[in-house]
């Protein structure tokens, strides 16, 4: 893989991955941990680390790993999760909350599945 900010993102993806394995949700504010950005949830790299890990995943194996990544008050994913979806990993899908729904499903027997 070749990610732009390198062992960073492999960290987070491997925590996701054992999140995913494990069928759990996880906050943003517990997966800036691994990634190097603890208490910065909100930190533009940490934004741009996830986005890199589902398009890849999205390009390998068919499935958004950040789809498991959720607010803690809402429950859902950001805004930025469905437009990434729809413009550069190319979902189609007319309610967000469905297509969520279905994307997490497909994680959690994809991880369970595969690694």
């Amino acid at each position: 893989m070749g990610y732009t900010y390198g062992d960073q993102t492999v960290k987070l993806e491997s925590f996701l991955i054992s999140k995913a394995k494990a069928g759990q949700l996880v906050t943003y504010k517990e997966a800036c941990v691994p990634a190097g950005f603890a208490g910065q949830p909100y930190h533009p790299q940490f934004w741009s680390m996830l986005g890199e890990i589902s398009i890849e995943t999205q390009y390998a194996d068919n499935i958004l790993l950040s789809a498991i990544v959720v607010n803690a008050e809402s429950g859902y994913p950001g805004k930025s999760f469905f437009e990434l979806a729809a413009n550069q990993c190319n979902k189609v899908f007319r309610d967000d909350l469905e297509f969520w729904c279905r994307e997490v499903q497909k994680v959690f027997n994809h991880a369970r599945a595969k690694y």
